[in-house]
């Protein structure tokens, strides 16, 4: 009789999973830590990244980077941008605040994630400096794939992310490979090398319902170091839903900005300043292929055409079609209020008043 409510107690521990945690980090051991913890209670997880640089080779993980890698259900959050304690700040927070960094040694950030229902989000960060490892030369900034051979992740988000300075022989900058959603928003492509194809990789599974979205991004000064291949963006879905493009800046690259790949005729290329575009079998409206005239850190300057010439889409509508079943985010990549003026701005940057350039929201 004694005996009794020990076992029950044991046998509730081992069936009872660990409970979701929130975690706030503020060195690049803390977050390396973070992600292994996350990992392995089987629950959905946030992390929050105080403002600063973390140096993958800080980490306590030798030569690998900051790497999450989870064989169960469990969606993950990784967020920048906080203050120490992780407290909200009063002011606009820019996704140049917080910066994960390769050192040109290691792949910044690779996710493997359990299953095709998990939820990855990505936000208000910087992610630089990154080589991919020799043993598949594939991303050397952010991966997010499934955690077995040939698995593919979920939902996927990311916004107001900064990619420069990533190398590899594909998806310099980012590699997705998912089953369920994927929206790309508000983020920066900038200077990254691939020595044979995309700085950008999105790639869906062919039976999914779900699409791709990549919404007001800018996508400039991208090399390939080889004689083929895009050193821009791959949208990769075939089936009867495709991929969108809507707002983007994709400029001064060496090769296609965008390539297509897969049959479908649901590809959406709406409202972009884009100079190549390779294998749109969809629709094509709005495209320009005027001089976005870029400052120096990739924002429009006044005069731009690209300047209040992006679109919004019709979310909010029942049964939309996939090329308008999006909505704009609430933020640029440096942090300020989408749509300053009488329509959004294509790219990553939203040019604002000279009366909200203060740091106050």
């Amino acid at each position: 009789m004694v005996r009794m409510p020990a076992l029950m107690i044991l046998f509730a521990l081992i069936i009872t999973p660990a409970a979701a945690a929130d975690f706030c980090v503020s060195t690049s051991a803390e977050l390396q830590n973070a992600l292994t913890q996350a990992q392995g209670n089987a629950q959905d997880n946030q992390i929050r990244i105080v403002k600063g640089t973390y140096h993958t080779a800080d980490n306590g993980n030798p030569d690998l980077g900051f790497i999450y890698a989870n064989s169960m259900p469990g969606g993950l959050t990784i967020s920048g941008g906080w203050l120490p304690n992780c407290k909200p700040s009063r002011f606009r927070s820019s996704a140049y605040e917080t910066v994960l960094d390769g050192g040109d040694a290691d792949r910044v950030l690779a996710i493997a994630a359990g299953e095709d229902n998990v939820a990855i989000s990505i936000m208000n960060m910087t992610i630089q400096s990154g080589i991919a490892p020799l043993t598949d030369n594939i991303a050397g900034g952010l991966l997010v794939e499934g955690f077995g051979a040939g698995d593919e992740a979920g939902t996927v988000s990311i916004d107001r992310v900064v990619f420069t300075g990533n190398q590899a022989n594909y998806a310099s900058a980012l590699s997705v490979d998912s089953y369920d959603r994927v929206d790309i928003t508000n983020s920066l492509f900038n200077n990254n090398t691939v020595n044979i194809s995309t700085t950008a990789r999105i790639r869906r599974n062919t039976n999914s319902s779900q699409a791709s979205y990549f919404i007001n991004n800018t996508v400039v000064n991208n090399i390939r170091l080889g004689d083929n291949g895009t050193s821009g963006v791959l949208l990769q879905k075939s089936g009867s839903v495709g991929n969108v493009a809507a707002n983007n800046v994709m400029w001064n690259n060496v090769s296609w900005d965008i390539q297509f790949s897969g049959n479908s005729a649901n590809q959406h290329l709406l409202f972009n300043t884009v100079q190549n575009v390779i294998n749109n079998a969809g629709i094509d409206v709005g495209n320009s292929n005027a001089n976005p005239l870029l400052d120096s850190d990739f924002s429009l300057q006044p005069g731009s055409p690209a300047i209040d010439a992006g679109v919004e889409s019709s979310s909010g509508i029942p049964n939309l079609p996939p090329g308008l079943n999006w909505s704009l985010s609430d933020f640029d990549v440096a942090g300020f209020l989408r749509v300053s003026g009488v329509a959004v701005d294509m790219g990553a940057f939203e040019l604002q008043d000279s009366l909200f350039l203060d740091s106050f929201e």
